[in-house]
């Protein structure tokens, strides 16, 4: 079961994320406050409208999609509409959840939706040249080959026991030590690639070039 999120940053190029997404079949669609401006432009319709809504004019969705759940806040509170859409959208149960909208804006917020991977694992965070996620070990993965650079950003003090296979640059069973660059800008090489980590939690990313188009 997968749900896609829709927060309200920024997204540099709309149309190369929707052929990314027409990959991908979603179970339950959630609009996050602006974010629901970012379903509209992706063709989506939300099962369920989440925020204070300082961001968007929530009657007009409302009239638009009037079978979605509103759950409205206060705009003083002690959540962001992300952690609160993380959190109802956990509850249901959604073994991946697919969050839009994460990276681009304001930098606090975005640290915000890093560092709540921590709590909700079963989170992507995915824009048209980056995606993130927070690998926790024991743990090994296998990831096709595509174009751009992987990167492993240490989370917990250490993560012991990494290893990659298919990579640039690979690793065996080594430590990467929370403050260092050493698992930057790695490239997978072969058709499957894959990370091994035996303890510690390890934020991978994947990032392409930009074009500008």
């Amino acid at each position: 079961m997968r749900a896609l999120v829709a927060l309200n940053g920024k997204i540099s190029n709309i149309a190369r994320l929707k052929t990314i997404l027409s990959e991908l079949t979603f179970d339950y669609i959630v609009g996050v406050d602006g974010g629901i401006h970012h379903l509209i432009s992706l063709g989506y319709s939300p099962d369920v409208m989440i925020g204070d809504f300082d961001s968007t004019n929530l009657e007009a969705h409302k009239n638009k999609w009037p079978k979605a759940q509103v759950l409205k806040f206060n705009t003083e509170k002690d959540m962001t509409d992300a952690e609160l859409a993380f959190s109802y959208t956990a509850g249901k149960g959604f073994s991946e959840m697919i969050v839009i909208g994460a990276f681009g804006g304001r930098l606090d917020h975005l640290l915000g939706n890093i560092f709540l991977l921590e709590r909700y694992p079963n989170i992507m965070l995915l824009g048209p040249f980056n995606r993130a996620k927070l690998l926790v070990g024991p743990t090994d993965r296998e990831i096709v080959k595509r174009s751009g650079f992987l990167s492993l950003i240490p989370i917990s003090d250490l993560a012991e026991g990494v290893t990659l296979k298919g990579f640039k640059y690979p690793l065996d069973d080594v430590v990467l030590r929370r403050g260092t660059t050493w698992g930057i800008s790695n490239e997978i090489v072969s058709e499957q690639a894959h990370i091994f980590i035996r303890q510690g939690k390890v934020l991978a990313i994947i990032s392409e070039e930009e074009d500008n188009g």
